[in-house]
């Protein structure tokens, strides 16, 4: 079955051949879908990237030619969308409005910043007003920029860019915005986020905007940052609004987890920033790449991450997803997840996909992304959304028979099936496997399974400190999953490898949680892609190994985590 989550499956979005970035997507009244695109011909940050306009009247297989928002063609990047009470469509973005040439100025790059502008469509997409431009206040980040960073042959210069969604609470506009602080070996080295706010600003629309006042939020000097002990970037902020009215937003950082603020003033003043949490009480793990959240409907939330802790902005491959949920915090209400699931990923692990939108239309949700040179569209999967959504509500339950048990077959005849791991199109094939594991009283260095031949075949068994390792080979090829939690404690506990074979991913779920690989950056690795088969045969469970079983699919995390919950036995 062809796998709607690997990247190029998805639809294409018109953009240029050289760098594609953020696509911003709205339903307008009429039905179209309207979508903008940061493009150009060169790489990111080049001279002459620009934002484009393009439509669809048939959820994304087809669209209308491409029409620049600024005429121009100086940078105009980092564009977002949104639809008014009114019907008419805001699309906001930065600009080069000053005509600074990088070269001249001595910078890498200027399209994170300039000026603040927006245009409207009354027309559903089809035609653009004028440009304006909405006022962001300078605060204290701004102040400590350097001098000779703070203008240029007598013309100002701002640094900035927002890339989350932005959108309308009745007639009160808010966009997201990070202030950033301009080095010249590394651009984004300091950053906070605020929050442009402007009340009445579609009724506006009828005197050009004249009457307008703008706000930057929080009240203060200083933006929202990191929490307490935390780097020096708070970027990206996403947000959200809780049922109970509290302004909620998840960001990046450079801690190796990401972190999320709420308001409950609307944006006047930000709680202290908390790093996110998994339902169970994990911390999520994340890099410097875009994570964002938007609402589901029904206080539910869906959550983009890389599920990985590196520093820095590497590794967007592949992506993964949560459901977020609403939970008491110390104020008001904040939002924790359920289990991580791979949502969309490349066969290349250097491709990695970012900058997502997310639309629904009917009873399917559609997320867009961005490699940085190609920008797609993705359908989600009913069922994909529906099986997480039942897992935080508590209401999964798995029907489902394993393909292989080891209960049902006499121990002398524990013939283990092999596991295919090469298709002929592997853009065309859904491959994966998962092998559950009931374990009790195991002690460090127990093995607790192993089924093959003399040409290879999986075994886990634990290492010196009791944690599990899978190791999975063929003749030719092998690789590892390591787990970080204590299995060797002598307690029960239920265990389950999960080998994403399309994805090439291989990873522990044990006792109901996804393994993020405790100190470590993360708790998935790369399988060997060399593998093409992996032999089955005998069969032998470990002493400390009650039963195994193996269903012929990588079963979704959610649903992993029901079948190792103390609660279930396998």
């Amino acid at each position: 079955m062809k796998d709607w989550r690997h990247v190029v499956n998805g639809l294409a979005i018109p953009c240029e051949s050289g760098y594609a970035d953020q696509p911003s997507l709205v339903k307008a009244w009429n039905g179209a879908w309207v979508c903008s695109v940061t493009t150009g011909h060169g790489s990111e940050g080049a001279q002459g990237q620009y934002v484009n306009i393009t439509r669809s009247f048939d959820k994304g297989r087809t669209w209308t030619k491409p029409v620049s928002i600024e005429p121009d063609g100086w940078e105009s990047a980092y564009s977002s969308l949104a639809v008014a009470p009114s019907g008419r469509i805001y699309c906001f973005y930065c600009h080069n409005l000053h005509h600074i040439d990088i070269r001249d100025a001595g910078l890498g790059r200027y399209d994170m910043g300039g000026e603040y502008c927006f245009r409207v469509s009354a027309d559903n997409g089809s035609t653009w007003s004028k440009r304006y431009i909405a006022t962001i206040r300078d605060m204290g980040i701004d102040a400590r920029q350097e001098e000779r960073f703070k203008s240029f042959d007598g013309k100002p210069l701002r640094f900035f860019w927002n890339v989350s969604r932005i959108w309308f609470d009745g007639d009160t506009f808010y966009s997201p915005i990070i202030k950033y602080i301009y080095k010249p070996r590394d651009v984004i080295h300091t950053s906070q986020g605020v929050l442009l706010r402007c009340a009445g600003l579609d009724a506006g629309y009828m005197d050009g905007f004249a009457n307008v006042k703008w706000e930057t939020l929080p009240d203060g000097e200083e933006g929202i940052c990191t929490p307490e002990g935390g780097g020096r970037v708070a970027e990206e902020q996403s947000y959200v609004t809780l049922s109970d009215g509290t302004l909620f937003c998840a960001f990046r950082t450079i801690d190796g987890h990401p972190a999320g603020a709420a308001s409950l003033d609307s944006g006047r003043v930000f709680e202290p920033p908390q790093y996110l949490r998994r339902l169970e009480g994990r911390l999520l793990k994340h890099n410097r790449a875009a994570t964002f959240i938007w609402p589901l409907g029904e206080n539910r939330y869906f959550y983009w991450f890389n599920n990985q802790g590196e520093k820095w902005f590497q590794r967007r491959n592949p992506v993964w997803c949560a459901i977020g949920v609403e939970v008491p915090g110390k104020t008001g209400l904040t939002v924790e997840f359920g289990q991580p699931e791979i949502l969309l990923y490349h066969a290349d692990p250097r491709v990695g996909s970012s900058y997502p939108d997310l639309l629904k239309d009917g009873a399917t949700w559609y997320i867009t992304e961005t490699e940085k040179r190609n920008a797609r569209l993705h359908p989600i999967d009913n069922t994909f959304l529906d099986t997480m959504l039942r897992a935080v509500d508590g209401t999964l339950t798995i029907d489902e028979a394993p393909a292989w048990r080891s209960s049902e077959i006499p121990a002398s005849d524990l013939n283990f099936p092999a596991m295919p791991f090469l298709s002929a199109n592997p853009r065309e094939n859904t491959i994966g496997y998962t092998l559950l594991m009931d374990v009790d009283g195991a002690s460090p260095g127990d093995p607790l399974f192993q089924a093959g031949n003399a040409n290879g075949g999986i075994t886990v068994r634990l290492d010196g400190s009791g944690k599990p390792t899978a190791i999975i080979s063929e003749e030719m090829a092998n690789c590892a999953i390591e787990g970080s939690a204590n299995v060797g404690d002598g307690k029960p506990h239920r265990l389950a490898v999960q080998l994403d074979v399309s994805a090439n991913i291989g990873w522990f779920v044990i006792d109901g949680s996804t393994d993020d690989g405790g100190e470590g950056v993360c708790g998935w690795r790369f399988l060997n892609s060399a593998l093409q088969v992996v032999p089955g045969g005998p069969a032998e469970l470990g002493r400390r190994c009650q039963a195994a079983s193996l269903y012929a699919r990588c079963l979704m995390d959610a649903e992993a985590a029901v079948l190792t919950s103390p609660a279930c036995a396998n």
